[in-house]
């Protein structure tokens, strides 16, 4: 069904500084992690790592960052305009432009990027980083020779002349097209697997061409086995890619497997599909869904019904090597560990190998898919979150925190023991709930929650009760089993909560709205000069949940009466994903530290709001002299009021009044 193998941004390195700091840290116990005091985590986050980042990107480290967590527009600016310079910096900002186009499929742009990498820094040609984007780049605008003779004389040890990195090793397969040279290209992925002692792959059919569903194992499965593994296959509207996945579990060479086919009211052949294979293969069992829910309630149900001692998972669109079940059995044994994953690597039908959707120094991810554990604690951890993705890493994160464990590596690192079919219209690649949506979206947002709700979980006392399910609440409508939509709200604030000076007055603010019995949303709107990457407040969030506020994500969108905005010089970059409003009434609270002055002139933020949200605004001015002031400048077109609110209820009053309340409500307002 795709979208099980999506990492947490965190997963994806930008660079080696932070690269090395971040497995320092996830190889902490989660306990000592945890007890770090608040104030050195946002420290670590917000000075010591950009600073890491610096000492080899310069300038490019903090674009970067805002590139792809939220302000695309202005960042990418601001890095063609640094990439046009010379030396490392320039390099840096190539790089990421390079990667961003990469990611956007603009092939050309991409390489003209890293190309001018190479030549605004000539050191950076010998890089690993660049030489494999280039390479990629070049294999997918079909220049396969100029690819391979790049990876051979910048990547390549002597004496064999061939790429030892995995990555390099897999680009070089993709130098050869799989259809028209299929030996070659068997050669150089067999090669690989020859490293990790593993055996290759082969045609099924040597009469067709060689694609991802035409291909098996080398040898014959060896029947190993010993215990019992339940697969789980959630399966809609797969009827092209199933038999690709089933004929892979069937050739597993741990013969011990149960396949459950969980058909999620698909519309196409899968069901009949699944029913005849488990007519052939006794081991596969055909189950119904009534109604479309996703993969994970998918998995639940099969969770229900499984009779192995283990059960791991598979999408219906993705293909595994014969020993990744095996491997996986092997490794949970050796290790003590609750479970174990593999790595993989996305894939085109064609075979060629995309890698991560956001470029990087790797083409390996760890495989969510992977995922095995005894069967009965994931029982006992209650499932699968229920929501449409995101769920493995939620479920692997969970594990991890309540078994004091940090980042669970992968067996066999560098070895893809399974192939992501990588394609248009699946839950990664769309853009509501997409790969990108980890970084600024509704993905993100559930990472964030998700991790709040880890925190609170204490592991002692779930081993006692063993029931950590988790809530029902709060998950971004996109990614909520039913399709839903935010009811009317009456109020919606929009400010930067993580700024100090804004953070001190939105939460009494807030409060004053919910007591007062307005229908209230806040929209999280980060400083373009602050730093995107750092998620939302917690005690904010905390709050807002426990008090049922609707945090509202990017992309999503929401019917309300009023927005409040607090911070009108924010909305000078524009902000990627800005949810779409339905309102009445525009009403700006600038924060008292800022000035009309600073966003540009009198007018500049005027013409700013009305593009964002179509209409005037009432600006209600704390200073009395700067209201008149405004009220009075010939280019100033919007009313002005003087409304000093250090206590929120006085403006909670006059927000009642605009929206003509019933006076009971009103007067609770202003007591």
């Amino acid at each position: 069904m795709g979208g099980s193998h999506c990492n947490p941004p965190a997963c994806e390195d930008a660079t080696v500084p932070v690269t090395v700091t971040k497995r320092l840290y996830r190889g902490l116990p989660a306990s000592l992690r945890e007890g770090l005091p608040p104030g050195l985590g946002r420290w670590l986050r917000g000075w010591l790592l950009p600073r890491l980042r610096g000492l080899s990107d310069g300038p490019a480290a903090a674009l970067d960052d805002r590139l792809w967590h939220g302000f695309s527009a202005s960042a990418r600016a601001e890095l063609a305009t640094l990439a046009a310079g010379r030396g490392a910096p320039a390099a840096a900002a190539a790089w990421s432009l390079a990667r961003w186009h990469a990611a956007l499929g603009e092939t050309d742009r991409a390489l003209a990027f890293a190309e001018a990498m190479r030549a605004h820094h000539p050191p950076s040609a010998d890089e690993p980083r660049q030489v494999l984007l280039e390479a990629l780049l070049l294999c997918r605008l079909g220049r396969r020779a100029e690819a391979r003779r790049l990876l051979d004389a910048r990547l390549a040890p002597a004496p064999d002349r061939r790429p030892a990195d995995p990555s390099a090793a897999l680009l070089r397969a993709n130098s050869f097209d799989p259809a028209a040279e299929p030996a070659l290209w068997l050669a150089e992925v067999n090669g690989l697997y020859a490293r990790f002692g593993l055996s290759g792959v082969a045609p099924r059919n040597t009469a067709r061409p060689l694609d991802l569903d035409n291909l098996r194992g080398a040898h014959p499965a060896s029947g190993a086995g010993g215990t019992l593994v339940t697969v789980i296959v959630p399966v809609h509207n797969a009827e092209a890619t199933l038999p690709t996945a089933l004929a892979a579990l069937a050739d597993q060479n741990w013969h011990d497997i149960e396949i459950l086919v969980v058909d999620d009211a698909s519309t196409d052949a899968s069901a009949e599909i699944a029913a005849e294979a488990a007519r052939a293969d006794p081991r596969i069992r055909l189950l119904r869904r009534p109604e479309n829910g996703g993969p994970y309630l998918c998995r639940n149900a099969a969770l229900a019904e499984a009779r192995g001692a283990l059960v791991t998972v598979h999408d219906a669109d993705d293909w595994s090597h014969p020993d990744r079940i095996r491997l996986g059995v092997e490794a949970l044994a050796a290790s003590g560990r609750p479970f174990t994953l593999s790595e993989w690597v996305r894939t085109a039908s064609s075979l060629a190998f995309v890698g991560p959707w956001r470029p990087s120094e790797r083409l390996f991810l760890r495989d969510f898919s992977s995922f095995l554990a005894p069967r009965e604690l994931v029982r006992r951890m209650g499932g699968w979150d229920r929501v449409r993705a995101g769920a493995d890493g939620e479920m692997i994160a969970r594990l991890e925190h309540l078994h004091g464990l940090g980042r669970t590596e992968p067996i066999l690192a560098g070895c893809p023991l399974a192939f992501g079919r990588t394609r248009e219209g699946s839950l990664t690649s769309t853009a509501e709930t997409g790969v990108a949506s980890l970084y600024h979206g509704v993905r993100r947002a559930y990472h964030e929650s998700r991790t709040l709700w880890h925190a609170s979980l204490d592991p002692a006392e779930v081993r006692v009760r063993c029931t950590p399910s988790p809530p029902p609440s709060p998950v971004p409508l996109a990614l909520r089993p039913r399709r839903e939509a935010h009811g009317h709200r009456d109020l919606l604030v929009i400010a930067d909560a993580n700024r100090a000076p804004v953070r001190r007055r939105l939460r009494p603010l807030l409060e004053a709205a919910h007591a007062a019995g307005l229908g209230t949303a806040f929209f999280h709107y980060p400083d373009y000069h602050g730093d995107p990457t750092a998620p939302l407040d917690p005690p904010l969030r905390r709050f807002a949940e426990a008090a049922g506020l609707t945090v509202l994500a990017p992309g999503e969108a929401l019917r309300t009466r009023i927005v409040l905005v607090l911070d009108p010089e924010l909305l000078l970059h524009p902000l990627d994903r800005f949810p779409e409003l339905d309102l009445e009434a525009l009403v700006v609270a600038p924060a008292a530290d800022r000035t009309d002055e600073g966003s540009g002139g009198p007018t500049l933020a005027c013409r700013r709001l009305r593009a964002v949200f179509g209409c005037e605004a009432l600006w209600l001015v704390e200073n009395p002299a700067r209201a008149t002031a405004l009220a009075a400048h010939p280019d100033w077109p919007a009313p002005v009021e003087a409304l000093a609110w250090d206590d929120p209820r006085p403006l909670i009053a006059r927000l009642a009044a605009i929206l003509a309340l019933p006076l009971p409500l009103a007067a609770s307002a202003e007591a």
